[in-house]
């Protein structure tokens, strides 16, 4: 995983006034998530969510998958999500960061990129009647250039490492 492991340096480029990360997972609740919810979450993913269980960034947030579901967890996202609102997500649709206005980033588990280690990422619009000729739009092939984008660069353009504003 040589492009998740640059990614995991570059993420801890940053301070850690503007970054946090969860602990590693050592356990079984990855492939748990997995069972539960019939479906497969991408390698890239499961690789970067073991050593980090989840990050924020000035904001931006990967949810991790805890041993107790917490509100800002990858199972509280999924059953809210799949479950509780008027317009739920399909079923291998898989909401890993929220932009923050109740719309979500999600892993569309049926296409499989980058050799089989990715899925493409979605941006689901929540409340929005999605059909097959109307999909939701793909933005990204990898996780990991999702992160890079959205969390690295966007944040880069603005802000230094430590959190100061560019000039």
């Amino acid at each position: 995983m040589n492009n998740a492991d640059s990614l995991i340096k570059e993420l801890k480029r940053f301070s850690s006034r503007i970054i946090t990360f969860g602990d590693p997972i050592y356990d079984n609740r990855i492939p748990e998530f997995e069972m539960r919810h019939s479906l497969f979450l991408p390698k890239d993913y499961k690789y970067i969510i073991n050593q980090t269980n989840g990050f924020s960034l000035m904001g931006n947030t990967v949810l991790g998958i805890y041993k107790i579901s917490t509100i800002d967890s990858l199972e509280s996202a999924y059953i809210r999500e799949h479950n509780l609102v008027k317009v739920p997500m399909y079923k291998h649709i898989v909401p890993f960061s929220p932009d923050g206005q109740g719309n979500y980033y999600c892993f569309n588990t049926l296409e499989h990129t980058n050799g089989g280690t990715s899925c493409e990422i979605i941006f689901w619009l929540s409340n929005y009647q999605y059909t097959d000729e109307d999909k939701p739009e793909v933005v990204y092939d990898t996780f990991v250039d999702f992160v890079n984008e959205v969390f690295i660069d966007w944040t880069l353009e603005d802000y230094d490492y430590h959190g100061n504003r560019k000039k």
